[in-house]
């Protein structure tokens, strides 16, 4: 071959270089073989005409788990026979977690006209002698209560990562979980312990978990990817990670022996009465405050029955609605809801209150349950000021025509028999007027309650929790309601249910099947709410997510 001819050939392989390394649309990873904790990076550049357009990464799901993903544009120069050429390229920069093991893929990307080249990644199990010589810095442990519960039912969650000193990275968040409510019990607990004769730092989470459908329920494995070293100038930093064990919860429906009609799983669950004074006494037309209160060990309180529903005979009733907190015990969660009855008798005689029952199921015994509250019978009074009858007296014809003898000295006696008579009307009176306030009091608290606008000073939070009660409860209505005060409150734009509808396809056909079982005439008890509860819990997480938990970059090590 003459020097002419390998000179050109050398220009055309020089073109060709240049024209691979400026292709449209590129995919290169920093590893191709990997253990199953590592993370690998994936960067796909997007240059030319295809730098603007926007890349689906969703495929990438099947085999990974996207931890990070975030964009760099640059710009590139070169001069290839004296031309210069100028490149506008940008990076799509994301950091993969495997989900499995063996060979995965990195799919094809395509923009416009261009493909990227898939790449097969392999994934190795990390070797026992890996394993333990990482634990020596940083592990997981797991830990759940119970293998084994009911729908609604609380499971807690524990999660400790065990590092030594100079460890730096992100905690992982909450789990997110398919049809699960999930509570944080403690954000952040820190101490101290041996293992093995090596001291460790502890950071350790709690969450109560409570799964809204029956089946299997698969708790991921915990992941930990970080560094260790001090961080100086001239340190070496070195990656260091952990996984924890996955776990399989079996959550079982509704038995069928429950006699309830609200389900009611937990621990413990006690129910109590108490009144404003201690030995009520009950007068017509007077009202007397009765508190109901329920506690419950392991449940939360969206489950929890109301009780202010009742009938009285012989009395007018009116509840105020229930409130209801949840606290953070070592149990978990315990729910508790105090309503306030008024109880205003309507007539003279005796005033029955009906027993209370609430059938519950004890999670801990794995049988029914009921808490009572007894049936009591009380005397009502008359009201203030209410005449009484006379009883006549009859009088001896004989005594008739005794002679009548009238002394002087009882004249000031009646009078002031008639000035106390007197007295008393007034204040019989004054009693009056403020039992007739009080009644009306009670009627507009009553009436206020649902007729009072809704819409003047909207709290989103407190709205979803209504909405979250009323689908945890199997409502139609009461989450026909709520789902248009959360939606005007979240989104300001929407006008109606449809609206909100509008923001998710999928919401839209769960709202027409609720509108469907409400104005329908199918059974109205079949519906069931998780599905709505989920669909707006993601409608509302996507909106404003949480930011991200990095108490570990800053502060892992607290000395």
């Amino acid at each position: 071959m003459t020097l002419k001819q390998t000179g050109k050939l050398l220009i055309a392989a020089t073109l060709l270089l240049g024209n691979v390394a400026w292709a449209g649309l590129t995919a290169t990873v920093d590893r191709s073989i990997i253990s199953d904790l590592d993370l690998i990076t994936l960067t796909v550049r997007a240059s030319d005409e295809t730098a603007d357009a926007t890349l689906d990464f969703s495929s990438l799901e099947q085999d990974f788990k996207i931890i990070t993903e975030s964009n760099r544009q640059n710009s590139s120069m070169s001069i290839i026979n004296g031309r210069r050429t100028s490149v506008v390229y940008k990076d799509h920069v994301l950091t993969l977690s495997p989900k499995r093991m063996g060979n995965l893929l990195i799919p094809s990307f395509r923009a416009g006209n261009d493909r990227s080249q898939p790449i097969t990644i392999r994934v190795q199990k990390q070797t026992a002698s890996q394993r333990q010589r990482m634990n020596q810095f940083v592990f997981f442990e797991t830990l759940v209560d119970t293998n084994d519960t009911y729908v609604q039912g609380q499971i807690i969650y524990s999660v400790k990562l065990f590092y030594t000193d100079a460890i730096g990275g992100d905690f992982p968040q909450p789990p997110s979980l398919p049809d699960t409510v999930v509570e944080v019990l403690e954000t952040e607990k820190r101490y101290e312990s041996i293992v093995d004769g090596q001291r460790y730092y502890v950071l350790e989470k709690r969450y109560a978990l409570f799964p809204q459908r029956s089946g299997t329920l698969e708790i991921e494995r915990e992941r930990f990817i970080g560094t260790r070293g001090g961080g100086g100038v001239f340190s070496q930093r070195q990656r260091v990670n952990a996984i924890s064990e996955s776990h399989t919860i079996n959550v079982k429906t509704i038995p069928p022996s429950f006699s309830g009609e609200n389900w009611i799983p937990a621990k413990a669950l006690g129910v109590k009465e108490a009144w404003t004074e201690t030995n009520p006494v009950f007068r017509v037309g007077e009202p007397v405050n009765r508190q109901l209160a329920i506690s419950a060990i392991g449940l939360s309180d969206a489950v929890l029955p109301q009780l202010g529903k009742m009938e009285v005979a012989n009395a007018k009733v009116y509840a105020d609605p229930p409130t209801t907190e949840n606290r953070v015990s070592p149990d978990g969660i315990t729910a508790l809801q105090i309503t306030t009855v008024g109880v205003v008798p309507t007539k003279e005689g005796e005033l029955v209150l009906p027993e209370i029952r609430i059938p519950w199921w004890n999670t801990q015994t794995d049988r029914e349950e009921i808490a009572i509250i007894p049936s009591a019978t009380y005397q009502v009074l008359p009201a203030l000021g209410e005449t009484t009858n006379v009883p006549t007296v009859t009088v001896p014809l004989s005594e008739l025509n005794q002679p009548t003898f009238i002394s002087e000295p009882a004249k000031p006696y009646w009078q002031w028999a008639a000035i106390a008579f007197g007295f008393l009307w007034l204040l019989s009176t004054w009693q009056w007027l403020i039992l007739r306030r009080k009644v009306r009091a009670l009627e507009s608290a009553n009436a206020t309650r649902y007729e009072a606008p809704v819409f003047s000073d909207p709290d989103e939070s407190r709205e979803f929790g209504e909405l979250k009660k009323a689908c945890t409860r199997n409502r139609p209505a009461d989450t026909h309601r709520q789902l248009f005060l959360w939606g005007k409150a979240r989104f300001p734009e929407i006008h109606s249910v449809l609206d909100l509808g509008k923001l998710d396809p999928t919401l839209a056909e769960e709202i027409t099947l609720l509108e469907t079982h409400l104005y329908g005439e199918g059974d109205k008890d079949s519906w069931r709410g998780s599905d709505i509860l989920t669909m707006t819990t993601e409608l509302r997480n996507g909106k404003a997510k949480k930011p991200k938990d990095s108490a570990l970059q800053t502060k892992l090590n607290p000395f």
